[in-house]
């Protein structure tokens, strides 16, 4: 939690605020059998960093890839009151000019197809973050209890993760 929150803020206060909020609901199987870690690691993340390092071109070194991401499998109940977790997805905080979303969300919608067959209408959501450090506490949430009291994160607990939970860029 200390990283994300510390991430959040230096992008802020190096005049980068991670300004896009996406979310991506991994169905449980994928056409090559990858597991979604390894999925949005490998494509989504890396093809995002290829297109924003395209996109800035000579000023690579002062305008770096921003990003935060955070694995969440929630718990959730069936109509007959049993627990299970699921869906995985992915919560992602990253730093994209406002005028090329849509071609964005293009590519991560073809992306996403290309790995899990149909893309569903809910399957990817973008917004926009209006203020980051209340975004950044949301990605958070599901840090253990007594570091969420300290930090003023309101808890919930996330269910089980079998890979890293955060991914956070090195800019």
């Amino acid at each position: 939690a200390r990283a994300i929150l510390h991430a959040e803020r230096h992008a802020y206060a190096a005049r980068r605020p991670l300004n896009l909020f996406v979310t991506i609901k991994f169905p449980s199987v994928s056409r090559s059998g990858d597991k979604p870690y390894d999925i949005f690691r490998k494509k989504f993340w890396a093809n995002t960093k290829r297109r924003w390092d395209t996109m800035v071109k000579g000023a690579r070194k002062h305008s770096p890839f921003d990003a935060i991401a955070v694995f969440e499998n929630p718990a959730t109940f069936s109509t007959r009151k049993r627990r299970h977790y699921g869906p995985l997805h992915v919560h992602w905080m990253i730093r994209w000019p406002f005028k090329k979303c849509e071609r964005l969300n293009y590519f991560l919608r073809r992306q996403f197809q290309r790995e899990f067959f149909v893309a569903q209408p809910g399957s990817i959501r973008m917004g926009r973050v209006r203020y980051g450090p209340r975004a950044a506490a949301y990605l958070a949430k599901g840090i253990d209890p007594p570091y969420a009291e300290h930090f003023k994160i309101d808890h919930e607990p996330q269910g089980p993760i079998a890979h890293r939970r955060i991914i956070i860029s090195q800019s």
